[in-house]
């Protein structure tokens, strides 16, 4: 009889049992059917029952830590495999009409190749006139591997941790003669990602989860599939029929659309850098409404990425990539007496790559700087919005105090919205951005704070200048074009 061949279905097309078998057997699990009648090895057990050995064959790759082991692959896809573990609590169950049994995992040496082979093992019992020639002919066998998943879970590290700390229900069916099956995790998965700004509550049926601002508003959560989901938070309203397992949805809320098909999040506030008198730390405002103004260190830079009082700047000047300085001073930590800004910011028009603030972060950090026309795109040109309803969704405000613009995100209902008497609480919740008039500083003084907002963005104007919004009371223009010696402030956005 052909020998059957056990396979795994990718979870999001991509949790792939990784395995070789040898030189003769280049499929990952082979099961071995049970033998004919004449073997002495079936059982018959006095009452109408018989007992048959049956093995699935799986490789484990270089791990044998613990009895599955989870990776990430490419575009975020999870890879999964067999390892031998410590203890034999989780068997490979299979049951069908008439057939039942539960397999062990062990190791075995391969005569042909002397190298050990990974099964699992054990006893079939047959009853109710189940005989081999009806295996050997195919009936439906039903696998199940580990344990269900009874309410949901959740991760706000990765989908990756989600995957390896909660539990799965692996579930597979298959006629007893056919070359291959397939075994699909039960759980279905939300990668969700809110506004960063603040923390969300939000819950998934009947429990409740934080989507956290620290974890940058992601939250990974696996829910048991074929049973209702319902979030009011997400405006999710899922049927127990439409939950299906081994998927993973995107729930994107809150966002904003700076091109046509490109959706973004603000930070959590304005970038910062604080030095210790060693060393300069990046990190973002502690909240939206947090500026530096006069006080130091934004009024104490010396030259050259260093300051004469330590503290925390949040004014950068636009510095080009031709630019001969380094360290902090390439991302605008630096002046000169003269305020040129040719004098070390650099010349060139298409210098984009040390403007983009997002790098401070490191060469693989989702965070970056706006370009011009992408601030065009979400806030319109002046008077002139470039796309319908953008100078709806933006509004000066004073928020803690603070003067600055808010910028609602695409699809907020504005019906009933009073912007002269606002509950930010309320509007930041729901996704809103607000940039603080922190000014601008000219050399080491400070000027125009909460009166007006500069923003920079990633474009160079022509030699000595670069494009930046400027935004106040009654104006909102994302064209301006200003001297990149100025210090001025800097908001970084990722993508969905």
């Amino acid at each position: 009889m052909k020998k059957s061949v056990l396979k795994f279905l990718p979870f999001m097309a991509a949790m792939i049992l990784a395995a070789s078998c040898g030189n003769n057997d280049k499929d990952p699990v082979t099961p071995q059917p049970a033998p004919s009648k004449s073997t002495t090895e079936v059982t018959d057990n006095g009452d109408g029952t018989f007992t048959v050995p049956f093995t699935v064959k799986v490789s484990t790759g270089n791990s044998l830590a613990k009895k599955m082991e989870y990776s990430e692959g490419e575009d975020g896809k999870i890879n999964i495999k067999f390892v031998v573990g410590t203890n034999d609590d989780e068997k490979l169950r299979v049951s069908g009409e008439g057939v039942t049994g539960e397999l062990g995992l062990k190791g075995e040496l391969d005569d042909m190749t002397m190298s050990t082979i990974y099964v699992f093992f054990g006893d079939l019992t047959l009853s109710n006139g189940v005989t081999i020639d009806d295996l050997e002919k195919g009936i439906d066998l039903y696998y199940e591997y580990g344990e269900a998943l009874t309410e949901p879970a959740s991760s706000g590290k990765s989908l990756l941790d989600l995957v390896k700390t909660c539990n799965h229900l692996y579930k597979g069916t298959a006629k007893s003669n056919e070359d291959e099956i397939t075994l699909t995790d039960q759980n279905t998965y939300l990668a969700i990602s809110m506004s960063p700004c603040c923390d969300h509550t939000i819950t998934i049926n009947t429990k409740k989860f934080t989507v956290k601002k620290s974890n940058n508003g992601r939250l990974w959560i696996a829910v048991p599939s074929g049973n209702e989901v319902k979030c009011d938070e997400l405006g999710l309203s899922q049927s127990a029929k439409t939950v299906l397992p081994s998927v993973c949805h995107k729930v994107a809320r809150q966002y904003f659309t700076v091109a046509d098909g490109k959706k973004v999040y603000f930070s959590p506030g304005n970038l910062q850098a604080t030095y210790n008198g060693t060393e300069w730390a990046w990190g973002f405002a502690p909240s939206q409404t947090t500026i530096i103004g006069e006080a130091a260190a934004n009024t104490s830079i010396n030259g050259n990425g260093t300051v004469s009082t330590n503290g925390t700047v949040d004014f950068f000047g636009w510095v080009g990539e031709s630019s001969r300085w380094t360290g902090a001073a390439m991302y605008g930590i630096s002046n000169s007496t003269s305020t040129n800004s040719v004098d070390g910011y650099g010349t060139g028009k298409n210098e984009a790559l040390k403007s983009d603030w997002g790098k401070v972060f490191g060469e693989d950090s989702p965070w970056y700087t706006l370009s011009h026309e992408e601030w065009v795109y979400l806030l319109g040109n002046g008077s002139d919005p470039s796309r319908s309803g953008a100078s709806d969704l933006r509004h000066w405000a004073s928020v803690n105090s603070v003067n600055g613009l808010i910028i609602l995100p695409d699809g907020y209902d504005t019906e009933g919205l009073d912007w002269s008497s606002i509950d930010w609480a309320t509007l930041e919740s729901a996704g809103a951005v607000f940039l603080p008039a922190a000014g601008c500083r000219f050399g080491t003084g400070v000027y125009d704070v909460g009166s007006y907002g500069c923003y920079w963005s990633s474009s160079a104007y022509d030699e000595d200048i670069a494009w930046f919004l400027n935004f106040g009371s009654d104006y909102v223009y994302p064209g301006y074009d200003g001297d990149r010696g100025y210090g001025q402030s800097v908001r970084l956005v990722r993508p969905l």
